[in-house]
């Protein structure tokens, strides 16, 4: 199923950057650093857009072609550009933090991640407001609350970062992630909104 396909897309990517991140807290090697850094440049946005995705699926039951095409062209220059300097200029050996110094490339995934959200709720709106099903409805209401939280935590830990210069703050969203997880999992039950039989022998 398409849905599954790209929540299983989803999962790995947020798996990933969760890894990433994991090793940038754990060592002190700064080839390392620059590197998973450099993962994690990529993989922001990308979960971003992954999730507009699965939302489109989700909700209207089929993938939003025009959609899809102007979401990963947004990612184009991310994908081009994390190599050079401009996503990461350098690394700070002055501190015991162990942070790569970022350059204007991770601002333009904020940026990217900001135009995500605000997508995601208008596009809620809109099929709350088309939708005569009363289930549809709390479907679209209860797992855009979820994504919503999910990608607004993740946001404001990653700006709250760039304002502050707190890493710390950065884990904000891992707050988000189990909400998420835990309002998907109370549609699958309440909803039947997945083959619960297929998800589990996947």
């Amino acid at each position: 199923e398409h849905t599954n396909r790209i929540l299983f897309y989803l999962t790995c990517a947020i798996s990933a950057w969760l890894f990433s991140d994991l090793v940038l807290w754990a060592t002190d090697k700064p080839e390392l650093s620059m590197f998973f850094w450099s993962l994690e440049i990529i993989l922001e946005p990308l979960i971003y857009v992954l999730t507009l995705r699965f939302f489109y699926v989700f909700i209207d039951k089929h993938e939003d072609i025009k959609a899809k095409i102007i979401s990963y062209s947004l990612l184009i220059p991310t994908f081009i550009l994390t190599p050079t300097k401009l996503a990461l200029t350098g690394f700070d050996l002055t501190n015991c933090d162990r942070v790569a110094i970022e350059g204007f490339l991770p601002k333009y995934g904020y940026f990217i991640e900001i135009i995500i959200v605000i997508w995601i709720v208008l596009l809620a709106f809109d099929r709350y407001r088309k939708s005569n099903d009363k289930n549809t409805k709390k479907q679209i209401i209860f797992t855009s609350l979820g994504i919503c939280l999910f990608l607004f935590s993740f946001s404001l830990g990653n700006i709250a970062e760039v304002i502050t210069e707190n890493w710390y703050i950065g884990q904000i969203g891992y707050i988000g992630l189990p909400v998420f997880l835990g309002i998907l999992s109370y549609q699958i039950v309440r909803f039947k909104a997945f083959k619960i039989k297929i998800i589990a022998s996947q």
